[in-house]
């Protein structure tokens, strides 16, 4: 079982872990005591007293490079970031009446995501307070559904700039916070999601409050498998850095263990502590933290290394596999391959023992194996084989085939012996010889050479063949050796026992292997040698995931095609379109391109620059597939420019903007926020029924055919 210790304790519940890039760990307690701990010593460092606050374990964060904090103050709605090396707050974002839930910073630090009771998920950049984007809402609007008073945003995950969140409905919402491209709504289920994490970019597991995990694979968008635990409403999952186990939590005592490519929970009390938990995080792949509700930190390692380490040193065998047995995740680590090659070193040894007739021998080698479960059945299978390995030799001498080989199909460990290896290098010598013989028309001769293994079932189709259809393997050897490979399908596909022939076994490369050439030739632009290697693929392996593969290189192709032409814009909606591309150097570097370029507009955004923005992105700022991100930063920049107007009393100008912006994008959450700051001020504005409604947040490129203003009191139809 993995072993507790205990690494501190304070006055009230530890309700926030987050594992740091410093290689520190950063706590909070309910009462708002914030300082970060060693997790090798549990030595505390920067103690710090927040200001009073309703702290939740989703209401509050560290970013992961460790130099801010961030946390939710009701009364007024806001959020405060304190810099943790000075331990004040520098910024602060109101959010009004939308107060927030959840608070997470992404994987580089550079952005603040924060969900609100409102269900909406904003964006700011962790260097400005003003709102930069609005990923999502919960539940979606459709246009027909009525208001939803008591919503909510769950949960968040990210992996690299994917972010997937959770929340109203039971609903999962997956995009990309650099492109807010391909966004994907999942909805799994109607049941509440309060745990969401990342397996890759292709997959996620999500817990629900009915205790049950869920894999889902975002091509399908749908769960694909499920486990049910004991643990009730699940609020942790963990995946494990091996990607072979993850671990699940929930607010009571126990957390579970799940073997994630069977989806099955092995241990649903895999640990067990003594106050219900709060909060959770690994500190390395063996070491994890559990904040507990009595005010404790646990350091816990998942699997004793050390005594199964110390076991494998003194040839305790059998104790260390029945560990192994007991701690499944020992099976994941060096150490278990590391007992793995002296089982085999220790099993070949014997082997050639019992060739010698030394079986005493033999079993000294493998008696600290003796009782394992999992090797059982093989060492009774290989001592019950030699027991007719004598047989075997007599056989051999008498050059009885049919009884060897009828021998060593009911005990197949023989055909590991070198007595039998020389059988099968006679059978394939004599063979040989008997293709040419054939070949040069001497098949009496052949049929004589062959005889002895006339009777042999595995051998005698090939002999029939080669003495019935020679015409068969002259083509067949001719197609060999000219690679003729149309020919070589068709006639392994007419005569079945041809791919049996080492011939063509050495000929047909294992197609994992060759379609992982075929990728990486697409990835060097090498697409000739790409279509050679796929031609040779199709002719010789029947895969219906063929088909997949020779899409994959036409699309590999095109994208490079409008690359070449300078179509910038067709680049980017092409790998929009088709996601799968992202593995190519080429879509790596089209992605770090408008990544330099989003980063320059939103500091051009929150200064209320739209000249800059248009000039840095040029024509893809009306790229449609990216129309919510590029929309987000027109929207920031005109906002900016209103609340400009306000600063200075402009008034009209204001009301004015107000208006054009209603008409470009249509009415959204920032908008109504500053015409409440223009009433506070005595001005009143006047909407219309159809001024007051929203509208789908990409419709602003229609009004955007008549032109983009610089200035949003200028923007006319």
């Amino acid at each position: 079982m993995p072993t507790l210790m205990e690494c501190l304790r304070e006055q009230s519940a530890i309700i926030v872990l987050k594992k740091l890039k410093n290689g520190q760990i950063g706590l909070v307690t309910q009462t708002a005591a914030l300082f970060l701990v060693d997790p090798d010593s549990c030595v505390l460092n920067g103690r710090f007293q927040l200001p009073a606050s309703q702290l939740t374990p989703r209401n509050c964060a560290f970013s992961p490079d460790g130099r801010y904090f961030a946390f939710t103050q009701y009364e007024p709605n806001a959020i405060r970031v304190i810099d943790l090396r000075t331990k004040q707050v520098v910024r602060s974002y109101a959010t009004q009446e939308h107060p927030v839930e959840l608070l997470t910073f992404d994987p580089r630090s550079s952005y603040l995501v924060a969900g609100t009771k409102t269900g909406r998920v904003f964006v700011w950049r962790t260097e400005s307070t003003n709102l930069i984007a609005r990923l999502s809402s919960f539940p979606e609007y459709d246009g027909t559904q009525f208001k939803i008073e008591n919503t909510f945003v769950s949960t968040a995950a990210f992996k690299g700039t994917l972010i997937a969140t959770s929340g109203y409905g039971g609903s999962i919402v997956v995009t990309n916070l650099q492109t807010q491209a391909n966004t994907q709504r999942i909805k799994p289920g109607k049941v509440r999601i309060d745990a969401i994490s990342f397996l890759d970019e292709s997959r996620l597991l999500s817990g629900n409050i009915d205790g049950v995990v869920s894999l889902i694979h975002l091509d399908k968008k749908r769960p694909i498998q499920r486990t049910s635990t004991t643990l009730g409403p699940i609020a942790h999952l963990l995946v494990l850095p091996n990607q072979h186990f993850a671990l699940a939590a929930s607010k009571y005592n126990h957390i579970a263990l799940i073997k994630l490519d069977t989806m099955r929970t092995l241990d649903n009390a895999f640990i067990s502590v003594e106050a219900p938990i709060r909060s959770l995080c690994l500190a390395d792949p063996n070491t994890l933290f559990v904040g507990l509700e009595d005010g404790s930190a646990q350091r816990i390692s998942l699997a004793p290394l050390e005594t199964f380490d110390y076991l494998i040193q003194t040839a305790s065998y059998v104790e260390a596999y029945a560990l192994s047995e007991h701690e499944p995740l020992l099976q994941q680590r060096s150490s278990y391959k590391q007992l793995e090659n002296i089982f085999s070193q220790a099993y070949e040894y014997a082997l050639q023992q019992l060739c010698a007739n030394q079986t005493a021998s033999a079993r000294d080698a493998l008696s600290p194996f003796m009782g394992i479960p999992s090797k059982e059945q093989r060492l009774f299978s290989l001592f019950e084989a030699f027991e007719h390995y004598p047989r075997l030799l007599e056989l051999i001498k008498k050059e009885r085939y049919n009884l060897i080989y009828s021998l060593t199909m009911r005990f197949p460990l023989l055909t590991e012996t070198p007595a039998f290896n020389t059988v099968e290098e006679q059978w394939n010598v004599l063979f040989t010889k008997a293709q040419r013989l054939v070949l040069t028309g001497q098949k009496e001769e052949a049929k004589k050479l062959l005889y002895p293994f006339n009777t042999v079932a595995g051998k005698s189709p090939f002999i029939r063949l080669l003495l019935d259809h020679p015409e068969a393997f002259i083509e067949f050897s001719r197609a060999l050796d000219e690679k003729d490979f149309p020919k070589i399908k068709q006639l392994s596909k007419s005569y079945p026992v041809l791919q049996q022939t080492p011939t063509y076994r050495a000929l047909v490369t294992d197609p994992e292997t060759l379609t992982d050439e075929i990728i990486h030739a697409l990835k060097r632009k090498a697409f000739e040698k790409a279509d050679i290697l796929y031609t040779l693929l199709c002719e010789l392996v029947h895969s219906a995931e063929n088909s997949e593969l020779g899409s994959f290189i036409d699309k590999s192709k095109k994208l490079n095609a409008l690359y070449e032409k300078k179509k910038l814009m067709a680049c980017y909606e092409f790998i929009d379109t088709h996601p799968e591309l992202s593995i190519l150097p080429l879509t790596a570097k089209l992605e770090a391109q408008w990544m330099r370029q989003i980063k320059e507009c939103e500091s051009a955004a929150l200064v209320g620059n739209v000249v800059s923005i248009k000039k840095i992105l040029g024509p893809l700022i009306l790229l449609k597939t990216r129309s919510e991100r590029t929309g987000n930063l027109l929207r920031v920049s005109y906002q900016m420019q209103i609340k400009l107007f306000l600063s200075k009393d402009l008034y009209e100008r204001a009301k004015e903007g107000i208006f054009n912006y209603i008409d470009f994008f249509g009415m959204d959450v920032e908008v109504r926020q500053i015409i409440k700051l223009l009433a506070k001020r005595g001005v009143q504005i006047t909407l219309t029924q159809e001024q007051q409604e929203h509208r789908h947040r990409s419709l602003w490129l229609v009004e955007a055919k008549h032109g983009i203003a610089d200035s949003i009191s200028d923007q006319k139809k």
